[in-house]
């Protein structure tokens, strides 16, 4: 666990007399308060603020509907851990039967497996149309019109090559938890699963170079009487006839006898008989010599979704087993592509290595599984007069108009597209039985999530701070209705917010970036760090 402690600098005391309008003395449930008693302070106090390597984050679908995104490749960034992100998912069973109209006389032949793939697509967003040669099915040359586009959310690298690997999963999953069947399983991003023989692809190197015009992949059909031709695959999304995807090619001797030649067999009778037999596959992730590149997936229904597809062909044949020819002359054919969706329990997995660099003055956040920040606030003793912060200020007759918790950028790394656009702020409070509890702060109810704030702020069109609005919290802890409980900061993910339905603080998180926040540093005669401050009314 690597901890850091550090103390923003010396705590400057800003004292006012200005009048204010009467709007800055009213507090929820307060009156108009006259003005000539009362003047307004600011003050800047110690925030004590210590990093903090998170051992492991829910990321599986048991227990909540789906995750926003599965990650799926390599995050690698100085200043921060590395990220090999894979899969480990069941498999939905399609229908597997073929539906053709056969005259009289006419049979289908043996179905014959020509490939097996993972099919991976990717979100994407069209851009244009380019001119290119490309070889046809036919394998003739012609110009056509490519379709261009920009692959959303990619992070790192796209010329680095790294490794993916697809194993059978041999570990069960099950949403009920095995030692306890009364309640949720619970899938962790370090969980080890299983691996059931050999890896099932043939190549293991990948690289995202290409990735915004892979839009199609060819391959050999094959008849029954040994006629070879190419066909295509493209996956259509809504508008879109051929959006980028990543095609994995797999061992299709040995998933002929684990799954193919089993279509009419028990195995495959139904869901559950399948969740049985064949447990799922595990996509193992492993960075290159240059790290790689990392893209969300998304794994709900829709077009976007992976699947195992088993892309075969049968012949129309007559009674001698000969092929049926059509009108044309073309020998009469079904094309068949089956596709395992990757469905039912999903889990990311999330392989953290390296650590982020330790300097006296940074504290490095980072998503995943990476790292987070323990905050304290109140308990510094600013007038150096033996008095805490929090004491001093219970005994001043006074009224909270607005409190900040700003955390300063370091701006020496440059990095603005793996900064998180949002941090998020929660308090641990003990219970009765002593055990800390994740809740959220006052605030965020109370004001709302827009004005809770915690989204980077930007100065000259780089990142600079991130600030949160806790002025209730502040005013809570300082009537004593509320602990001062410590604080956890950390990279925000859409599961942090909260719902009608559910108020917990969750432990999901799919956001992979990371930023340095500052805890002192002094610049060219600039303080930056982390700071509270506070807005109050004081009667004279």
């Amino acid at each position: 666990m690597i901890k850091k402690i550090a103390f923003f600098g010396a705590v400057t005391l800003l004292i006012s007399s200005i009048m204010s309008c009467e709007e800055d003395f009213t507090d929820v449930g307060s009156t108009i308060i006259e003005n000539s008693k009362f003047s307004t302070k600011e003050i800047v106090l110690d925030v004590k603020i210590t990093q903090k390597n998170i051992d492991a984050v829910q990321s599986g679908n048991v227990g909540i509907s789906e995750l926003g995104e599965y990650l799926f490749g390599v995050y690698q960034k100085k200043n921060a851990q590395t990220v090999e992100a894979g899969i480990v998912s069941q498999l939905t069973v399609p229908s597997l039967k073929i539906t053709s109209k056969l005259k009289d006389g006419e049979k289908l032949s043996e179905k014959h497996l020509d490939e097996v793939i993972l099919k991976i697509p990717v979100k994407a967003t069209f851009k244009n149309k380019t001119k290119e040669q490309i070889t046809t099915a036919e394998g003739k040359t012609k110009t056509v019109a490519v379709p261009n586009f920009k692959i959303d959310s990619l992070l790192g690298n796209t010329n680095a090559a790294f490794s993916v690997d697809v194993f059978r999963n041999g570990s069960y999953l099950s949403r009920l938890n095995p030692l306890d069947p009364k309640k949720a399983n619970k899938y962790l991003s370090d969980k080890t699963y299983l691996k059931e023989g050999a890896k099932l692809n043939l190549s293991s190197s990948i690289k995202f170079n290409t990735l915004a015009t892979d839009t199609v992949f060819i391959f050999n059909r094959t008849l029954s009487n040994g006629t070879v031709y190419k066909d295509t695959l493209k996956v259509a999304n809504g508008k879109i006839k051929a959006t980028p995807f990543i095609t994995i090619r797999l061992n299709k001797s040995k998933l002929k006898t684990d799954i193919f030649d089993k279509y009419k067999d028990a195995q495959l009778s139904s869901q559950a008989a399948f969740n049985d037999y064949f447990k799922g596959i595990i996509i193992q992730v492993t960075k290159g010599t240059e790290g790689g590149a990392m893209i969300p997936l998304s794994l709900s229904s829709g077009a976007l979704r992976p699947s195992l597809d088993f892309i075969h062909t049968s012949t129309i044949i007559d009674k001698d087993g000969k092929p049926v020819k059509d009108e044309k002359g073309k020998i009469k054919k079904i094309e068949s592509v089956d596709s395992f969706y990757l469905g039912g329990i999903k889990n990311s997995t999330y392989t953290m290595s390296g650590t982020a660099i330790n300097t006296t003055n940074n504290i490095f956040l980072q998503g995943t599984a990476g790292s987070n920040a323990v905050v304290k606030i109140l308990e510094g003793d600013s007038n150096n007069n033996g008095i805490t912060d929090f004491e001093e200020l219970r005994k001043k007759k006074i009224i909270i108009n607005g409190a900040s918790l700003i955390f300063d950028v370091n701006t020496d790394i440059k990095d603005s597209i793996h900064t998180p656009r949002r941090l998020f702020l929660f308090k641990n409070e003990k219970n009765k039985l002593g055990n800390k509890v994740p809740l959220h702060l006052a605030d965020m109810f109370f004001s709302g999530e827009e004005k809770f704030n915690g989204r980077l702020q930007l100065k000259d069109k780089k990142p600079d701070h991130y600030s949160f609005n806790i002025r209730k919290h502040i005013a809570n802890v300082i009537k004593g209705t509320t602990p001062n409980s410590e604080l956890i900061l950390r990279v925000f993910n859409t599961t942090d917010l909260p719902t009608k339905k559910d108020i917990s603080i969750k432990n999901y998180n799919w956001n992979p970036r990371s930023v340095s926040v500052l805890s002192n540093s002094t610049k060219n005669g600039t303080v930056r760090g982390v700071k509270l401050k506070i807005f109050y009314t004081e009667e004279k």
